[in-house]
């Protein structure tokens, strides 16, 4: 007999991610809940692709991750935590001894091969007054006096913290005084590493142009409320720096190019005007100077995009609910789908004819497939099979409905079984963004499945607003946040209502669907209780408290004094009063994409007014709480959110 999943078995499950392949042999991050240590351990495993067969690469108590095969398939170089916070490590390609390459005193965060395979280019966090050349510890002592020395700086950073930039916090943590990303290059014949920049700036990830330039993309100042971007191609022998186009792109974090040795240059870029529903585009550089966008044609959002020829490659496109794999020719412009996955993919390596692949769907949440031209898709690696075969899977019935506007949107009904010869109560569960994708799996599969596996069918979807369906349909919902979206999701409820129980309907959601779920209860009471989740809940002081202070700007086209009344009107503080719906806030206190103040605000608001209202804060969590916080947050958020559930019944 199949047993019920529950959310305890979060700890149980196993992640696969970052698959890089060479001739022989593909290489893929396992990554498994650490609840002992508050964190995820992940380590690096190899698959023969020969014979299929897989084994353990690397070993430990810490993470291994992002593994890259250099160009001539000699060595693998791959970030660890083994010895502190991430460095970049070395290990030859058959196995051996992980060498560490680099003992910098901030984290590594990315690296790129050269192409003779010869060097290395590193990003990594820098103290500006710090050493530019290679800083190896000569003993356990000198390691010591460096993190005592470290740490005495931060806490006087602390004992006041001075602030300049309207940014000055982001993910979990404050920015530190006088530390920015910088390029390093590591040189493997001489064990040699130099800092190349020393800028008091942030340069995205590097990318090699040639053997001697590598490339890098930068926001201009402030970074936070620039509007463009500089590609750069920096000399690593002479630091020279060379600026080869300058581009919009309104975010703070730049892209990373990539380019075919000394040839196209591909990263990624947005079209000028407002980019709130904006697909993501891929702009291709020529060494003419000309500029075009490869993706223009399918009105769909491309990213992670890679070479396999000088003119040809291959990305991943959203759409309609799947992330599928595209093939493209700079040459004569083709941009088309290389095959139908029936998963989701999440990430992937190869060329035309054989490519390995991440993905997700609900009988593989997490798994590793490969692809042929000839044979098309097989399951290579299912980490949780053992798991999936012992217990009951719920397989949703996917839906299309159309609004009265007459746009399509996707839906998706995970049916509980009925409970005493009664109809099960209904979760419907809205997707964040606004301009995201959600599929039939991924990040909520577990969340999903435990709430069925508890007596809850649950309706998850992707509503005008959602990307994968064209910028037009995305960006429906601009300065109108809580009006058509929230009538179409209730309608997608009213299509389901003769097979749930109506007098026990939920809504729970997260970020822009934590708004959702307290818009939603106080222009409609049909809802038994709700849980919102790190949700932005006063339009007005949200902009001035997260770190992306330029998304409230695009996505209600004008700033907080232009759009006060706008503002306060769409903000579900305003509608406060309205309310009768028992509430479950929920909130990281470390998160600063959603300033934990938005659910205080809330929380204050409705015990003024008598609500019953119940507010869970969990301390050192971000905005990632539900999708990679700390394991033991994430089992007990499931929990109060289906305890509220049968509390409220």
């Amino acid at each position: 007999m199949s047993e019920k999943i529950i959310s305890e078995d979060y700890l149980k499950f196993k992640f696969v991610e970052e698959v890089v392949l060479n001739k022989d042999q593909a290489f893929f991050v396992e990554r498994s809940p650490d609840a002992v240590n508050k964190t995820y351990l992940s380590h690096i495993k190899q698959i023969n692709r020969l014979d299929g067969s897989w084994r353990q690469f690397t070993g430990g108590s810490k993470k291994d991750m992002l593994p890259k095969i250099s160009p001539d398939n000699s060595k693998l170089a791959f970030l660890s935590s083994r010895n502190g916070q991430p460095q970049l490590f070395l290990m030859e390609i058959n196995g051996g001894e992980a060498i560490q390459a680099t003992t910098l005193e901030k984290p590594v965060l990315d690296f790129d091969w050269s192409f003779d395979s010869k060097k290395i280019a590193i990003k990594a966090k820098a103290r500006l007054d710090s050493k530019t050349t290679s800083d190896f510890l000569a003993s356990g002592y000198e390691k010591e006096q460096k993190e005592m020395k470290d740490e005495h700086q931060r806490l006087e950073e602390q004992d006041p913290r001075v602030l300049e930039d309207i940014v000055y916090r982001a993910d979990t943590s404050f920015f530190r005084k006088g530390t920015f990303n910088q390029i390093y290059i590591y040189s493997l014949e001489n064990d040699f590493l130099e800092r190349i920049t020393q800028d008091e700036r942030n340069y995205s990830s590097p990318g090699w142009f040639d053997q001697d330039h590598i490339l890098v993309t930068i926001s201009e100042e402030p970074e936070a409320l620039s509007d463009t971007a500089s590609l750069l191609k920096i000399n690593i022998l002479s630091k020279e720096q060379q600026t080869l186009s300058t581009f919009y792109y309104p975010d703070r974090v730049t892209s990373k190019p990539i380019a075919f040795e000394g040839g196209n240059i591909l990263l990624s870029v947005m079209k000028e005007g407002n980019i709130a529903g904006q697909n993501a585009y891929i702009g291709h550089l020529q060494a003419s100077g000309d500029f075009r966008l490869i993706n223009e044609s399918v009105d769909r959002s491309a990213d992670a995009p890679i070479f396999t020829s000088s003119v040809e490659g291959l990305c991943l496109v959203e759409d309609s609910g799947k992330a599928r794999i595209y093939r493209f020719n700079l040459e004569n412009s083709i941009f088309e789908l290389l095959f139908e996955p029936e998963s989701s993919i999440t990430n992937f390596d190869g060329d035309q004819n054989e490519i390995y692949f991440t993905a997700t769907d609900p009988m593989h949440p997490w798994a590793i497939w490969k692809w042929t031209s000839v044979a098309g898709s097989e399951l290579l690696y299912d980490p949780n099979q053992d798991y999936l075969t012992s217990h009951k899977i719920s397989s949703p019935e996917e839906f299309w409905l159309t609004n009265p506007e007459g746009q399509k949107y996707q839906n998706w009904f995970f049916e509980a079984e009925n409970q005493n010869g009664q109809k099960p109560p209904l979760i419907l569960s809205v997707h964040g963004g606004p301009h995201v994708m959600w599929n039939n799996a991924g990040t909520m599969w577990h969340e999903w499945q435990t709430q069925v596996a508890a007596g809850y069918s649950v309706l998850a979807m992707n509503p005008i607003g959602s990307s994968g369906y064209g910028e037009q349909f995305a960006q429906l919902i601009t300065s109108k946040w809580g009006e058509a979206d929230a009538r179409d999701l209730l309608s997608a409820v009213d299509h389901l209502i003769d097979r749930v129980n109506p007098d026990r309907l939920y809504i729970t959601g997260g970020s822009y669907a934590g708004y959702q779920t307290a818009n939603v209860i106080a222009i409609d009471h049909r809802f038994k209780a709700a849980c919102a989740q790190r949700g932005v809940y006063n339009l007005i002081s949200f902009w001035s408290t997260t770190d992306i202070p330029k998304f409230e700007e695009f996505e209600w086209e004008g700033d907080v004094w232009e759009r006060y009344d706008l503002l306060w009107h769409h903000s579900p503080i305003s509608k406060a009063k309205s309310v009768q719906t028992p509430l479950l806030i929920i909130h990281g206190e470390n998160d600063f994409r959603v300033n934990v103040e938005q659910a205080e605000e809330l929380f204050a608001a409705y015990k003024k007014l008598g609500k019953e209202v119940l507010f869970v804060r969990y301390p050192r969590d971000g905005h990632e709480l539900s999708r990679s916080g700390e394991p033991l947050h994430v089992i007990d958020r499931i929990n109060r959110m289906n305890d509220w559930f049968d509390r409220h019944q």
